[in-house]
């Protein structure tokens, strides 16, 4: 039997654990593979669908070829216990952050329908067997708290931006405080292969004044983030 945690999640684009490895790459949509060349997962591609793109301490990232490329085929992990935990929609943004949480936290967060939707809906994580669960807090942006690593950021959606169009969610896996930049992991923002491959996708700038501080990002100088969300309590392991 394959366990699906809370629910099927993300259906539209971007939008210390136990330990486990890196999952396999997520299986091809057969539907995908018949249709017709010309579909928005086939051509234009910044980085051909599925290709992998950079990692994160094991936690791949791979390319979803296009902000419009919807392919709704599951992911799942094999945690090497019980039964593969379903991540969410390959590809996209969600997917990522929960597949980060859940190789790098031992957890899993709730359904949702876009990355923006999670800004309001993420209040708690569960362990895939839904047996221990910790509270998530928000952090506005321009707030008294730094970002901090494994915490994820959250842009908010917005349609005249094809990249922002469900808005999009990031990966906290460095900080400088004293340099004023924040290292992210993620999947469907840009597509391309990431800043360094083993380590982060891209960086943001931390402004600090006072007690403070200011996530933007120069690479999208309109977008618009909205905080980040970080795990209250520790996580288990």
């Amino acid at each position: 039997m394959v366990r699906y945690p809370l629910v099927i999640v993300t259906l539209v684009a971007c939008g210390g654990s136990a330990p486990v490895g890196a999952p396999t790459r997520p299986p091809e949509s057969p539907a995908l593979a018949e249709e017709s060349p010309d579909d928005e997962c086939r051509t234009a591609c910044v980085t051909a669908h599925g290709v992998e793109l950079g990692q994160n301490e094991g936690v791949v990232a791979y390319s979803n070829c296009s902000e419009r490329c919807i392919d709704e085929t599951p992911n799942m992990v094999d945690l090497g216990v019980e039964e593969p935990v379903y991540t969410g929609i390959i590809y996209q943004c969600v997917e990522y952050a929960r597949r980060w949480w859940l190789m790098k936290r031992g957890l899993v967060f709730g359904s949702v329908d876009t990355a923006d939707d999670m800004w309001t809906e993420v209040r708690e994580a569960t362990s895939p067997t839904g047996d221990s669960t910790f509270r998530v807090s928000q952090v506005d942006n321009g707030g008294a708290a730094a970002p901090e690593v494994g915490d994820l950021v959250i842009y908010a959606s917005d349609p005249t931006m094809p990249r922002l169009r469900f808005g999009h969610v990031t990966v906290v896996v460095g900080v400088d405080l004293e340099a004023g930049v924040v290292f992210v992991a993620e999947q469907n923002f840009d597509n391309a292969p990431w800043a360094e491959a083993d380590s982060h996708a891209r960086t943001l700038a931390l402004d600090t004044e006072g007690d403070r501080f200011t996530l933007r990002d120069d690479g999208v100088p309109d977008a618009r983030i909205y905080g980040w969300l970080h795990l209250a309590a520790p996580p288990p392991g």
